[in-house]
Parts: structure tokens; C-alpha cells; sequence
């Protein structure tokens, strides 16, 4: 992420497992409110981030692209969405895509109301959907949607098979 990201947020609530990767473009926060999953993570990155457009991505994804993120901002800059999502065999990647930092400012509302799904954060902003095509128009490969959640699924992946998604 470094290679991309004028800054890089890792959202957490063990901060000491990140010690290793801190530097001065690297920042650890914590989740405002612990347990909350995923757009608790969002909440906390949204409020800290700096820069106008916000790359999200999963814990459970090896196979990060800073060139799909590239492309995906490139698309989220010219036009009027607030985030620019993956579509990879027909499931919605929002751990790997690109919002614009304002659009995470409803997130704490939807939280107090017990939304906690990110899918209820999508339906409150405007959003682009980039099916596959989108990727192999641009020689972009697809890994990056991957998640991993074992030792065995990340073997299975680098042996050539899929992961759980």
C-alpha cells in the first residue's frame, strides 16, 4: 500500500501486533467502538484520514493491487460517485475499493441506529459498481478479491485454487 498511499491507516484494537510496520507513513488507530467489524474500522479510518480519496481494504486479503486502486480512484476522481467498488464474480468487494473521504461521515449515524452492515453504508452514498471487465480491459488480474482465512487457504490460493470469499 505504501507504493500508492500518501498514507497508510491500520485500524485496530491490538495496536502492538502493527509495531513492526510503523513509520511516518504509517499510523495505528483504534476502532472508536470496539466490535463493530468492519464499517467500525471505516468509522475510525474516515475520521483519522488525511487524503481525499480513501483506499478500504480487508485484513484477510494477501493479494492487495496498488494498480487496481489506481484505476479505481482514476474513475472515482473524474466522476461524481463517492466510492468505486469492485464487482468480482458477481460479489461486491467494499474491502477493496475506493471512497471519497466525505462519504464516510454518515457512518457513525448509521452505527447509532445498529446498521452495522457495510452493505447499509453502500445504500447511503451514491456508488459505482466495476464488473470484471472493467479489470481485464486494463490487464488488471483479479487475486486481489481474495480473502484468506487460514494457513491452508492462503496455500491453496499460492498452489493455484480459491480462497473463501
Amino acid at each position: 500500500m505504501k507504493k500508492v498511499c500518501a498514507e497508510v491507516l491500520v485500524v485496530t484494537n491490538q495496536p502492538d501486533l502493527f509495531s513492526f510496520a510503523l513509520d511516518e507513513q504509517v499510523r495505528v488507530i483504534w476502532d472508536r467502538t470496539p466490535g463493530l467489524g468492519p464499517l467500525g474500522g471505516m468509522e475510525a479510518a474516515f475520521d483519522e484520514v488525511r487524503q481525499r480519496d480513501v483506499w478500504i481494504v480487508g485484513c484477510d486479503m494477501p493479494f492487495l493491487s496498488g494498480e487496481v486502486a489506481q484505476a479505481l480512484a482514476e474513475l472515482r476522481t473524474r466522476s461524481s460517485y463517492d466510492a468505486v467498488i469492485p464487482v468480482i464474480k458477481g460479489k461486491i468487494q467494499p474491502l477493496h475499493a475506493i471512497y471519497h473521504r466525505d462519504s464516510g461521515k454518515g457512518i457513525s449515524r448509521l452505527l447509532q441506529k445498529g446498521m452495522r452492515q457495510v452493505k447499509h453504508f453502500l445504500d447511503s452514498i451514491h456508488c459505482c459498481y466495476v464488473e470484471e471487465t472493467f479489470f481485464e480491459n486494463r490487464s488488471l488480474p483479479v487475486q486481489f478479491a481474495e480473502n484468506v482465512n487460514t494457513p491452508e487457504n492462503y496455500q491453496k490460493i499460492l498452489d493455484g485454487g480459491r480462497g473463501i470469499n
